[in-house]
C-alpha cells in the first residue's frame, strides 16, 4: 500500500467532507419537498372537500325551500328556516372551532411536517 502524503490525505478528507455536507443538503431540500407536497395536498384536498360539502348543503337548502313551498305554500318562509339553520350552524362552528378545525389542521399539518421516516433518517 502506497503511503500519502499528510497534504493528500488532508485533501482527500476535505473532499470527502464536502461530498457528505453536499449530500445532506440535497437530503435536506428532497425531505423539504416531500413535506411541501404532502402539505399542498392536504390543503388542496381539504379545500376541494369543503367545496364540494357546501355545494352539496347549498343544493339542499334549495331543495328544502322549495319543498317547504310547495307543501305549505310560502318558500320565502322556507329560504328564512334555511337562513336559520346556517346562522345556527355558524354559531356551532365559531363555538367549536379549535377542537374540531385547529387542533385537526394542525395535528395533520404535524404529522406532515414531523413523520417518523425523518425519524429514522436523521438517527
Amino acid at each position: 500500500m502506497k503511503d500519502k502524503t499528510l497534504t493528500e490525505n488532508l485533501s482527500e478528507l476535505n473532499h470527502v467532507i464536502k461530498s457528505y455536507i453536499d449530500a445532506r443538503i440535497d437530503l435536506w431540500k428532497i425531505n423539504l419537498l416531500d413535506k411541501i407536497v404532502k402539505s399542498g395536498t392536504y390543503f388542496f384536498t381539504s379545500v376541494m372537500v369543503m367545496l364540494a360539502l357546501s355545494f352539496v348543503l347549498l343544493f339542499a337548502t334549495f331543495a328544502f325551500s322549495y319543498w317547504y313551498g310547495n307543501v305549505y305554500g310560502n318558500i320565502a318562509t322556507g329560504f328564512l328556516i334555511s337562513a336559520g339553520f346556517y346562522i345556527i350552524l355558524g354559531i356551532v362552528f365559531y363555538i367549536l372551532r379549535k377542537p374540531i378545525f385547529s387542533n385537526n389542521i394542525i395535528r395533520n399539518i404535524a404529522e406532515i411536517i414531523f413523520s417518523e421516516d425523518d425519524r429514522k433518517i436523521n438517527e
